[in-house]
Protein backbone atom coordinates (compact mmCIF):
# COMPACT_ATOMS: atom_id res chain seq x y z
CA UNK A 1 0.00 0.00 0.00
CA UNK A 2 1.75 3.59 -1.22
CA UNK A 3 0.48 5.88 1.99
CA UNK A 4 1.62 9.45 1.65
CA UNK A 5 1.07 9.84 5.20
CA UNK A 6 0.32 7.79 8.59
CA UNK A 7 -2.97 9.65 8.23
CA UNK A 8 -4.02 9.49 4.63
CA UNK A 9 -4.26 7.33 1.73
CA UNK A 10 -4.11 6.72 -1.78
CA UNK A 11 -7.30 5.57 -3.77
CA UNK A 12 -5.48 4.83 -6.69
CA UNK A 13 -3.08 2.17 -4.65
CA UNK A 14 -5.53 0.38 -2.82
CA UNK A 15 -7.99 -2.53 -3.13
CA UNK A 16 -11.67 -2.31 -2.29
CA UNK A 17 -11.51 -4.16 0.77
CA UNK A 18 -8.92 -1.42 1.89
CA UNK A 19 -11.32 1.41 0.80
CA UNK A 20 -14.46 0.11 2.35
CA UNK A 21 -12.22 -0.64 5.56
CA UNK A 22 -10.19 2.96 5.86
CA UNK A 23 -12.72 5.16 3.73
CA UNK A 24 -12.38 7.69 6.43
CA UNK A 25 -8.85 8.24 6.22
CA UNK A 26 -9.35 8.88 2.29
CA UNK A 27 -8.53 12.32 1.46
CA UNK A 28 -12.21 14.95 0.82
CA UNK A 29 -10.99 14.55 -2.98
CA UNK A 30 -10.86 10.68 -2.70
CA UNK A 31 -14.28 10.20 -1.11
CA UNK A 32 -15.97 12.42 -3.34
CA UNK A 33 -14.29 9.91 -6.34
CA UNK A 34 -16.28 6.99 -5.29
CA UNK A 35 -19.53 5.31 -6.07
CA UNK A 36 -21.84 3.48 -4.43
CA UNK A 37 -23.83 1.25 -5.32
CA UNK A 38 -26.64 -0.21 -2.95
CA UNK A 39 -29.29 -2.84 -3.86
CA UNK A 40 -32.21 -4.50 -1.34
CA UNK A 41 -34.73 -1.49 -1.17
CA UNK A 42 -36.61 -0.53 -4.25
CA UNK A 43 -36.85 2.23 -5.91
CA UNK A 44 -40.27 2.98 -5.75
CA UNK A 45 -39.52 3.44 -1.92
CA UNK A 46 -37.04 6.46 -2.33
CA UNK A 47 -38.18 9.47 -2.53
CA UNK A 48 -37.79 11.40 -5.80
CA UNK A 49 -37.05 7.93 -7.59
CA UNK A 50 -38.71 6.96 -10.64
CA UNK A 51 -40.17 3.61 -9.35
CA UNK A 52 -38.86 0.57 -10.83
CA UNK A 53 -35.83 2.36 -12.60
CA UNK A 54 -32.24 2.35 -11.94
CA UNK A 55 -32.01 5.88 -9.33
CA UNK A 56 -28.87 8.28 -9.78
CA UNK A 57 -28.13 10.82 -6.92
CA UNK A 58 -24.95 11.98 -6.92
CA UNK A 59 -22.22 9.65 -5.27
CA UNK A 60 -24.98 6.93 -5.05
CA UNK A 61 -26.59 4.83 -7.77
CA UNK A 62 -29.60 2.33 -6.18
CA UNK A 63 -30.04 -0.89 -8.72
CA UNK A 64 -33.27 -2.52 -7.00
CA UNK A 65 -36.19 -2.35 -9.21
CA UNK A 66 -38.77 -4.49 -7.42
CA UNK A 67 -38.44 -7.56 -9.22
CA UNK A 68 -39.68 -9.16 -6.02
CA UNK A 69 -42.33 -6.97 -5.75
CA UNK A 70 -43.76 -7.69 -9.42
CA UNK A 71 -40.96 -4.66 -10.37
CA UNK A 72 -38.48 -5.25 -13.45
CA UNK A 73 -35.36 -6.60 -12.59
CA UNK A 74 -32.87 -4.04 -13.28
CA UNK A 75 -28.93 -4.74 -14.91
CA UNK A 76 -26.65 -1.59 -14.66
CA UNK A 77 -23.50 -2.32 -16.96
CA UNK A 78 -20.48 -0.39 -15.55
CA UNK A 79 -18.55 -0.16 -18.65
CA UNK A 80 -21.07 2.15 -20.10
CA UNK A 81 -23.32 2.63 -17.19
CA UNK A 82 -26.16 1.03 -20.01
CA UNK A 83 -29.23 0.35 -18.42
CA UNK A 84 -31.15 -2.71 -19.00
CA UNK A 85 -34.71 -4.10 -17.82
CA UNK A 86 -36.20 -7.30 -18.22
Amino acid sequence: MNRRSDQELDIASIGQEETLRDFCRLSAKEQNQIISYIGHLPTRFIDGAIPDRIFHRKDTIAIDCGCGFGGRLGVLRLDDMEEMYF
